[in-house]
């Protein structure tokens, strides 16, 4: 599985009669019932390409017109998934089945590989220094402490996937 599958596989899951269900809001919303795996996959196929294009024109707004218009990608990415979810789910059926966080952090660390957490944790680094180079450099300290800030948040945020994913290996070992 790829870094993408690691990020959509947590929005699904399985009911108790085995019907595929979809969080577009993760846990703060209600599901919708997938009626085939054609569904399904158009489904995951529109949020990795959504994550994909926000990551891509993030980065690259930052680093053509600067730090703030990234974050300008922000409402275009809400209003795309929006519509984009609205039509791959209409018609679906409505699940009063809820997902909680700990069900999505364990799927996310089952789906995600060594490799993936590996390079991201070295990415991390780079990027925190990069960062702080920044920083150092840039007129716009405020920008830079908000950076640093996301940095350190990455970085624990893998390190606790890591030791979620070592503990989920060792519980199925016994």
């Amino acid at each position: 599985m790829g870094i993408l599958d690691s990020y959509v596989d947590p929005f699904f899951k399985k009911d108790g009669d085995g019907r595929t269900l979809y969080f577009p809001w993760g846990n703060s919303g209600s599901a919708y019932v997938i009626d085939s795996d054609e569904t399904e996959r158009k489904i995951r196929n529109f949020v990795k390409l959504t994550y994909l294009a926000l990551f891509l024109a993030a980065m690259a707004c930052m680093i053509l017109f600067g730090g703030w218009w990234g974050l300008a990608i922000g409402p275009i990415y809400v209003i795309w998934f929006i519509l984009g979810i609205r039509k791959l789910t209409k018609g679906l059926p409505r699940s009063s089945e809820k997902l909680n966080v700990s069900d999505m952090r364990i799927k996310q660390a089952q789906s995600i590989g060594w490799f993936w957490i590996s390079l991201a944790a070295l990415n991390t680094i780079f990027v925190l220094w990069a960062i702080i180079w920044y920083f150092a450099e840039s007129s716009q300290p405020f920008m830079g402490i908000i950076l640093i800030a996301a940095s350190i948040y990455l970085a624990v945020f893998l390190f606790r996937l890591a030791m979620l994913k070592i503990s989920l290996s060792r519980n199925a070992k016994d």
